[in-house]
């Protein structure tokens, strides 16, 4: 996969910290317009994890990138003995498979290299997707 571009490492950025007070999971969208990012958000439900509100839906074909940023527990494999701790995840996915991904815990940010696995990032590939379903596109 290629190294996140500086344009999908700011828009990650954007997203964590805008919503560093939000309760729940945020879906971004970025539509590139000319000279122009135009971002588009939506804050879900509090307590229904991401792949439950937005499996099966389609990303409109005008994004050009989509992330989310949703809370959880890290458990330090480093230090067993250390408890949980909460976390908050930002990712974020262009169409041309860059990405970024960032990792808050409390005033402490840190960026995630490399491939990242897992059912946010793979509901991020699937909202790319243009839907078999009609009716099935999250609203633009």
């Amino acid at each position: 996969m290629p190294d996140p571009t500086p344009l999908v490492v700011a828009i990650a950025e954007v997203l964590d910290r805008a919503f560093i007070d939000a309760a729940g999971p945020v879906l971004l969208h970025a539509v590139l317009e000319a000279d122009d990012v135009v971002l588009g958000v939506r804050e879900l439900a509090v307590g229904v994890h991401p792949c439950d509100a937005l499996g099966g839906w389609a990303g409109s074909p005008r994004w050009w990138a989509v992330g989310l940023r949703v809370h959880g527990t890290a458990h330090r494999l480093d230090a067993p003995d250390a408890g949980p701790s909460r976390i908050v995840s930002t990712f974020v996915l262009a169409r041309d498979g860059s990405h970024a991904s960032l990792l808050r815990e409390g005033a402490r940010v840190s960026a995630l290299p490399g491939p990242v696995h897992g059912r946010i990032p793979d509901l991020c590939r699937a909202l790319l997707v243009p839907s078999a379903k009609p009716g099935r596109e999250v609203a633009p």
